[in-house]
């Protein structure tokens, strides 16, 4: 029990593991647990490791130092801590809290992770990435089942765990049911990214209006609808990042593109509106703009003609890339938010 007491005192003093841990409830309650129990325990440990725990930027920070009179001393209390400790009986107050600093560390449970519109290239790269840190994902998309399991199929392949459910983000009963489901059988959402693409070409004089509201659906309402669900699980916890994915055609129009010109400034909106709404009660909403073509097969195989000067591997965005930035979008301290983030690659012309 003390060897892993003191692997949990030494893990969660750690700044990164902090930096990374703080937004997120659980770590919340963790750190509450903890410092309640090791205030009584903190006094009787050796200098170094007090002075360590009881530093301004340690786990436990004030709470520590005010119970710590050994942050002010040189002398050590090892075995004083264990004949006290057990006389006293105070690991079995720690027990619990320890057991379950452990298990987060060893299944690196961070919480859930709910991306709309987990498709081949961007999607899957965000799940993966987020799974690489411990986090449960949940992958969703109207369609293309057997894209989705193997999705599952490479998280589980990494060691992470990973759940997929069909799902059709225009329509609100689904999205409803969807959250719901995720939220009571699997567990909380702490990000979700809506990742829907909705990229249609159309001269103006042949967009009916059946591609016009169509397009509209899949960008700006089911936007909406998921932004909405999700805030409502995120409000009450205090905390919780929503990611809307955005192109070129979120800021501007071009020929063509009239239907999904509108329908992603529409979206960028939507995430605006959430942003001034929710930002001061402690949810991130970001919008990012993906401004040029992604390296997927299918853009070698039908951009070829867009493709034909560019002469470097490098020359569109990589999935993993774009992932890394939404990785970093989630991570960032509340004092430093962004809302919006373009994204090019280095040969793009804009």
């Amino acid at each position: 029990m003390l060897t892993d007491f003191a692997i949990a005192t030494a893990m969660l003093a750690r700044d990164d593991f902090v930096a990374d841990w703080a937004p997120h409830e659980r770590y919340r309650e963790l750190r509450a647990s903890f410092c309640s129990a090791a205030r009584k325990l903190l006094p009787l440990t050796p200098s170094a490791d007090c002075k360590r725990l009881s530093s301004p930027d340690s786990l436990c920070g004030q709470e520590a130092r005010q119970g710590c009179p050994s942050a002010r001393s040189t002398t050590p209390h090892s075995e004083q801590l264990i004949g006290v400790a057990a006389s006293l009986n105070l690991y079995h107050a720690l027990a619990g809290v320890v057991e379950k600093i452990m298990s987060v560390l060893s299944n690196g449970d961070r919480g859930v992770v709910l991306i709309i519109g987990a498709g081949v290239a961007t999607g899957s790269a965000i799940a993966r990435r987020f799974a690489r840190e411990g986090f449960t994902i949940v992958g969703s998309r109207r369609d293309r089942t057997g894209e989705l399991n193997t999705l599952a199929d490479q998280i589980a392949k990494m060691g992470g765990t990973a759940h997929v459910f069909p799902s059709d983000a225009r329509k609100e009963e689904a999205v409803i049911d969807l959250v719901d489901k995720v939220e009571s059988e699997i567990g909380p959402i702490t990000a979700c990214v809506h990742n829907i693409g909705a990229n249609v070409k159309f001269d103006l004089t042949k967009t009916t209006a059946r591609v016009f509201y169509k397009v509209w659906e899949m960008a700006a309402f089911s936007a909406f609808l998921v932004g909405r669900e999700v805030a409502n699980k995120m409000i009450p916890r205090g905390h919780g990042t929503i990611i809307f994915t955005g192109a070129t055609a979120s800021v501007r129009g071009n020929p063509g593109f009239a239907a999904f010109s509108s329908a992603m400034h529409a979206k960028r909106a939507v995430a605006q509106s959430m942003a001034r709404e929710l930002g001061p009660r402690g949810i991130h909403i970001s919008h990012t703009i993906i401004d040029g073509p992604i390296d997927t097969p299918w853009t070698r195989e039908q951009m070829q003609h867009l493709l034909a000067d560019r002469q470097w591997n490098d020359n569109m965005l990589a999935p993993d890339h774009i992932a890394e930035m939404y990785w970093q979008i989630h991570n960032q301290p509340r004092s430093a938010w962004t809302f919006e983030m373009d994204m090019r690659p280095w040969a793009e012309r804009w």
